[in-house]
């Protein structure tokens, strides 16, 4: 009776597990301001249009967006650039059309990817790592 009861928790937790967790999760323990050294590109954006690219077994999305603010990075405000899916796991970012976002970014070849386990996020919902950040650069500089 024992090891059957023992056999159907661990079952149990078998299927549990991988419906809850994922291969991405990152501990965002460091502050916001801990990436602006690491990161080529610090901007705002909005998704003007984008397609979600499939792997086997995750999907990513190929997005051009428009750039509304810059932190960090030789790119122009109302420049026009292009995010690839080239990361063919969990980590892969998302973006919606017409949602705005503060990516940390860095530029491979002719397009633009975000790193992975860094701030980046929907603009609104990153509202006070955003200030955190913008009064970090403007105190020290990009450079800091």
């Amino acid at each position: 009776m024992k090891k059957h009861l023992l056999f159907l928790c661990l079952h149990a937790i078998l299927i549990i597990i991988p419906a809850t967790m994922s291969a991405c999760d990152c501990l965002m323990v460091s502050p916001v301001t801990s990436h602006v050294k690491t990161s080529e590109y610090i901007l705002v954006v909005k998704t003007m249009d984008y397609e979600r690219e499939e792997f086997q077994p995750v999907s990513g999305v190929r997005a051009n967006v428009t750039v509304l603010e810059v932190l960090k990075g030789n790119v122009s405000v109302g420049q026009e650039i292009r995010f690839a899916a080239d990361n063919p796991s969990n980590c892969s970012f998302r973006f919606e059309k017409d949602k705005v976002y503060l990516v940390f970014a860095f530029k491979k070849k002719d397009h633009f990817e975000v790193y992975q386990c860094s701030f980046s996020g929907d603009r609104q919902v990153v509202e006070k790592k955003y200030r955190q950040l913008k009064k970090y650069i403007n105190r020290k500089g990009t450079s800091a």
